[in-house]
């Protein structure tokens, strides 16, 4: 069974972070927050380091590593090989499965050799690499 974790793009500094992602309904504020839970919502939740993240930049990680060992998440860019071609695209998700978009196909997980997967950076900070593969 995977890990369910969520990265997400601080809304204060601009830096990463991954976590428990939490939506707080009243403010429309979304948070990710850090540490491990003990499965009780209680005073000891204080403990854990909260973060408030842009929106559209929260991704959820896959359950998939590349071949560095890097977790994978909805927003990643990855080159990877599917039939002996080497392909770069961004990973999405729908339909309840992740896949890999390079602009032309859609890649999903049976398609694609793992062993070549690599992150290449993600859809907000390397935007640029999206376009080099259309």
């Amino acid at each position: 069974m995977r890990k369910i974790l969520f990265r997400g793009k601080r809304k204060d500094n601009g830096e990463w972070v991954c976590g428990y992602y939490v939506y707080n309904k009243e403010y429309n504020i979304p948070f990710i927050f850090t540490g491990s839970w003990n499965g009780y919502w209680d005073y000891q939740l204080a403990r854990f380091d909260w973060h408030e993240v842009i929106p559209e930049t929260v991704g959820q990680y896959t359950g998939i590593e590349d071949k560095n060992g890097n977790k994978i998440f909805k927003g990643d860019i990855v080159r990877f090989m599917a039939d002996n071609i080497h392909y770069q695209g961004v990973v999405k998700f729908n339909n309840a499965s992740f896949y890999i978009d390079n602009g032309r196909c859609s890649f999903y997980r049976c398609l694609v050799d793992y062993t070549e997967l690599k992150i290449l950076g993600n859809r907000w900070d390397n935007p640029e690499l999206l376009k080099e593969e259309r």
